[in-house]
């Protein structure tokens, strides 16, 4: 991501139960080789509220201008939903097979294949296969739906994998990249190849995680410097940053970064995730969904980036005047706030 061109960062800022919101937020990135900055205007967010009133949306991902997202609300369970904040409007995608019903799981990716510029979602339907000896695992079917292809989902295929519900794909080089658990309780990369739709697996960062069985692995997945990397802060002692350097080549894995904590609010007892990394070779983190911070490898120092209030997802995105009618139809297509 070292060339974010008229990238913003999208915050999809939902609130908690005793004060819930639903609004888009559009942070403006100053990013230049020697500095970056954040600039915020408040006149600019945009206000769900109208489209969906009950703020359980998740956002899966962006992709040239277009967000993508899931409904975790009861009346709306598992929905999908395309969305252009630019022109405000969006489409709601018809279902998908397989309920999300425990112990089944479902994970999602969004992205556009490099070559056609073509716009999928990869939806991930996991069944829970129970076996007698106890040796339970998941099988995983990778349905695709392709915005304005056939109007339906279809299967690209399966994977004995567990995906879980709360890691959406991971976008390099036209491949959608999730952290995965095969049947033997090891942690592998999922990389599903947007353009040919085809599936493998290669292997993540060392160590693999080793964790009491009171506690839960804190490893996520991302991209620095068009690589893929991992964040790591299972021991809950620092945030390990690992690079694969050589895609595809799971010898390549470097440890890059190693960050401590010292602030008070830095702690490492929930998920972190790398948002995106600046010209500058600062790396910005989201922790949990609170807290926005930046990392500068040079002067091993942290800082706070206060943006948003508490609970909100991050993610990079670059503002596009597409419509979706030109995708979907007139017919199809939604206002968020109709004039």
């Amino acid at each position: 991501m070292s060339d974010h061109h008229s990238a913003c960062l999208l915050l999809y800022h939902y609130g908690h139960m005793r004060k819930s919101v639903n609004i888009l937020k559009f942070v403006n990135l100053d990013d230049q080789p020697d500095r970056h900055a954040f600039h915020h205007n408040p006149q600019n967010d945009l206000d769900l509220e109208p489209a969906f009133p009950d703020p359980e949306l998740c956002v899966v991902g962006s992709a040239d201008g277009l967000v993508c997202f899931n409904s975790f609300s009861r009346t709306d369970l598992d929905s999908v939903y395309i969305c252009n904040p630019t022109t405000r409007e969006y489409v709601k995608l018809p279902k998908a097979h397989g309920d999300r019903v425990y112990p089944n799981l479902v994970g999602y990716g969004f992205g556009a294949t490099p070559l056609t510029n073509t716009f999928k979602v990869v939806r991930i339907y996991q069944e829970k296969i129970l076996v007698q000896s106890g040796s339970d695992y998941y099988k995983s079917d990778l349905q695709v739906y392709t915005l304005g292809g056939a109007g339906s989902w279809r299967s690209a295929g399966g994977i004995n994998c567990c995906f879980g519900c709360r890691e959406f794909g991971q976008s390099l080089d036209g491949k959608l990249h999730w952290l995965v658990t095969d049947v033997n309780g090891d942690e592998l990369i999922c990389s599903f190849d947007l353009e040919s739709e085809t599936i493998q697996t290669i292997p993540s960062a060392p160590p693999p995680p080793v964790v009491p069985e009171d506690d839960w692995i804190r490893r996520s997945i991302g991209v620095l410097g068009n690589c893929l990397c991992l964040c790591d802060n299972t021991e809950r002692t620092s945030l390990d940053i690992w690079v694969m350097k050589e895609y595809g080549n799971g010898d390549s894995w470097t440890k890059e970064f190693s960050i401590g904590a010292p602030e008070e609010w830095m702690m490492f007892d929930e998920m972190i995730h790398l948002v995106m990394d600046f010209k500058d070779g600062e790396m910005l983190f989201l922790f949990w969904n609170d807290i926005l911070f930046s990392y500068n490898p040079e002067t091993k120092s942290v800082t706070r980036v206060d943006v948003c209030e508490p609970y909100f997802s991050a993610t990079v995105h670059v503002p596009s005047s597409i419509s979706l009618e030109t995708i979907f139809g007139a017919q199809q297509v939604k206002q968020i706030n109709p004039s």
